[in-house]
């Protein structure tokens, strides 16, 4: 899940990087998806928490 993480916060990043140079202002779609993204990673982070130190 991390690796995947990875690679997504690296598209996500050059699609606001072409966005930012036509027109700046990032879309909705962009927006939602990188919202979902975050949430994956909070969820990656707190597996990876309960691995580490339990319940």
């Amino acid at each position: 899940m991390g690796t995947s993480l990875a690679v997504i916060f690296i598209l996500l990043a050059t699609w606001r990087w072409r966005a930012q140079k036509c027109h700046g202002a990032p879309s909705v779609v962009y927006l939602a998806i990188t919202a979902i993204v975050v949430l994956a990673l909070i969820y990656q982070g707190s597996l990876g928490g309960l691995m580490v130190f339990g319940r």
